[in-house]
């Protein structure tokens, strides 16, 4: 995993890393998850999953790719942490993880 993706994974906070960790466990989804599944996969919800997810589009990591009914559906975009799942997924997966505090409900 590269040193820029590490370090941008280690500024994240716990509710930020749930939410990255939920988007890119789906292998079928090229990064791009609906709010809902977010919410379910994280177990955040209200304003939590709202804060975490508007700060997260503040610093450019994700954005709003279509809606699907009154859910937005979430992309990654941060090209350094894409290439870090790309590479070596487990690694990126176990980080996220470390710093959720455990693992994501599906």
């Amino acid at each position: 995993m590269g040193t820029m993706a590490e370090l941008k994974v280690r500024k994240l906070t716990q509710n930020q890393a749930k939410v990255i960790q939920a988007m890119v466990s789906v292998p079928y989804a090229n990064f791009v998850v609906p709010g809902t599944y977010i919410s379910t996969a994280s177990g955040l919800q209200g304003n939590a999953l709202g804060g975490t997810v508007s700060a997260l589009e503040r610093n450019g990591i994700i954005q709003p790719f279509g809606r699907d009914g009154r859910q937005f559906n979430w992309e990654l975009i941060d090209p350094d942490l894409r290439q870090a799942h790309r590479e070596d997924s487990k690694t990126f997966l176990h980080m996220l993880t470390t710093i959720a505090g455990g693992t994501i409900s599906v």
